[in-house]
């Protein structure tokens, strides 16, 4: 039986799905948006928990072709955000949540 791989090009065989370069930013939510209508996309959330200004690196599985920030309903927005190879430079609020379409 053959095995099956979706992956193109093949991952890595040792790597985090989603990381985050500073401990006072928390993963709230990686999933696939609710609508059709963006596919090829994650919406990732992320919180600042310690009340300080931060600016952080989120590491995605794969470059992502754009990034846009989306409001909690998952619109998305015309800001886009920048990337870095596979990561996301995103400005955080103290105590702010940003959520934001990875379209992949």
């Amino acid at each position: 039986m053959k095995s099956w791989c979706c992956a193109n090009p093949p991952l890595p065989n040792q790597r985090s799905f989603v990381s985050i370069d500073v401990p006072n930013v928390v993963l709230c939510a990686v999933r696939l948006p609710e609508d059709a209508f963006t596919p090829f996309a994650l919406v990732i959330r992320v919180r600042e928990a310690d009340g300080l200004p931060t600016r952080c690196r989120v590491g995605l599985p794969a470059v992502p072709k754009s990034v846009v920030r989306s409001d909690h309903l998952e619109r998305p927005s015309l800001n886009s955000l920048p990337i870095e190879g596979d990561k996301v430079i995103v400005d955080l609020k103290p105590f702010g949540i940003v959520t934001f379409l990875a379209y992949l």
